[in-house]
């Protein structure tokens, strides 16, 4: 697959970028907390993570969208820092994701009237009739699945340890969002009825 640009590599790359930009523009807000000129820098980090979020849900809907922004949603309820949907230029980001997004989708429905009635069973259907999804596996089909993350899958346990004893506040704002990403995109794939093992690509890099 790395030798590819199948669909799934390429929603790996855009979804990775998303989440890199995203943690990185979390650091530098940090870091330049009461300078504006250092925060006119951060903005378009956010900014471009919109990008690469719709370039990735271009690639594979919605998936491409739901990785990101499970993420980002679970950082900001889990750290109540809700002054970020303002510093990230949120209404800027959604624009940008439609300008990407929504030419596409209105001009497939043009040729194809019964585009969203697909749409819709390719996405909700999968939760609200697994059993017609194809693939069909249980919750825990990914747990194996990490051990194609080894010999670093080892160091799990250890992490978790850590971070429980020293707490939270001891990881940086972008490690404790990273950590999220990897937590929901890990429920997020195991919530799908259809599963595959290089369905779960998006999580790997997150985990590294």
């Amino acid at each position: 697959l790395a030798r590819t640009a199948g669909i799934d590599m390429m929603l790996t790359l855009f979804t990775t970028a998303a989440l890199c930009c995203f943690s990185i523009g979390l650091e530098c807000r940090i870091s330049s907390s009461g300078k504006k000129p250092q925060n006119k820098l951060c903005t378009p980090l956010f900014l471009l993570t919109a990008i690469w979020v719709g370039f990735g849900n271009m690639t594979k809907n919605p998936i491409g969208l739901a990785v990101p922004l499970l993420a980002i949603a679970g950082y900001l309820v889990l750290s109540r820092d809700f002054r970020l949907i303002l510093d990230a230029k949120a209404w800027g980001g959604s624009l940008i994701f439609l300008g990407i997004t929504l030419p596409w989708f209105l001009l497939v429905y043009q040729r194809v009237p019964d585009f969203f009635e697909v749409l819709k069973q390719e996405t909700i259907g999968r939760y609200a009739d697994p059993d017609s999804t194809p693939h069909l596996e249980p919750f825990y089909y990914y747990v194996p699945a990490l051990g194609a993350f080894a010999p670093w899958v080892t160091f799990v346990p250890a992490v978790i340890i850590s971070v429980l004893s020293k707490g939270f506040r001891s990881l940086s704002r972008s490690h404790w969002f990273l950590l999220i990403a990897a937590v929901t995109t890990f429920v997020l794939f195991s919530s799908v009825g259809s599963k595959r093992e290089y369905y779960l690509l998006p999580l790997y890099p997150v985990l590294a």
